[in-house]
């Protein structure tokens, strides 16, 4: 019973860093930092420098966030479930599902960051900022938990249990950040320092993990094997 659960938590652990030293490499390079260099040149930006400077941003922002969903939702869809009856397919639904919520939270995390005033190192800030950006990948890594396992049994607690890791990852971020680690700009949606990359990764990783193994442990599949059942005369 404790190895059901401690292996695949150590195993988070290897993802984690697997997952942040993937990005670093696969990271492109950000092109706005041209457009920056060349609005300082003709002393300022125009709209379409603008534009341009925030769809560059996004498109970089997408390809790491969306590393970092399929890893999580991929390996969560695999291992996540300890009542699995078809992990690939987990495996299968993590890897779309990740990669597709990593964009939509580099797109929600930069629109929070247009709409929303930042006045200091406030937590609270934070925690919308990483809220918005994670909720995807949290929900995508849970579905696919459910999805190796029994969907109709599990889908709701696995989501819970998503969300549930979110909060405390999130939470965790918001908390740790500025304390431990430097300060991050509130312009970067994708940490610019390392440090606060690595925390941002293992702080979401294990949380939500961690949350969606307990929850799908909880409520798995009563159902016994063919070898199991009996007959009753």
């Amino acid at each position: 019973m404790v190895a059901r659960y401690i292996v695949p938590l150590i195993a988070c652990l290897l993802l984690s860093v697997l997952t942040w030293g993937l990005v670093e490499k696969v990271r492109p390079n950000f092109g706005a930092i041209l457009l920056e260099d060349e609005g300082r040149q003709k002393g300022g930006f125009s709209t379409e420098m603008h534009d341009a400077y925030r769809f560059e941003k996004l498109k970089c922002n997408s390809v790491s966030f969306g590393i970092w969903g399929a890893c999580l939702a991929g390996f969560t869809g695999f291992f996540g479930n300890p009542h699995a009856k078809r992990r690939w397919l987990g495996l299968v639904f993590g890897l779309v599902l990740g990669a597709l919520s990593g964009p939509l939270g580099a797109y929600l995390g930069q629109l929070q960051e247009l709409r929303t005033e930042y006045s200091g190192a406030s937590a609270t800030y934070w925690i919308i900022r990483w809220g918005a950006i994670a909720g995807p990948m949290g929900v995508s890594a849970a579905i696919a938990a459910a999805m190796s396992g029994s969907p109709k049994k599990q889908l709701v607690e696995c989501v819970l249990g998503g969300i549930l890791g979110i909060a405390i990852g999130v939470v965790s971020i918001s908390l740790l950040h500025g304390a431990i680690t430097q300060l991050e700009k509130p312009e970067n949606i994708f940490p610019g320092w390392t440090a606060n990359r690595v925390l941002a990764v293992f702080c979401v990783n294990i949380a939500v993990f961690a949350m969606i193994l307990l929850q799908a442990g909880r409520h798995g599949s009563t159902d016994l094997p063919n070898n199991m059942k009996t007959v009753e005369n």
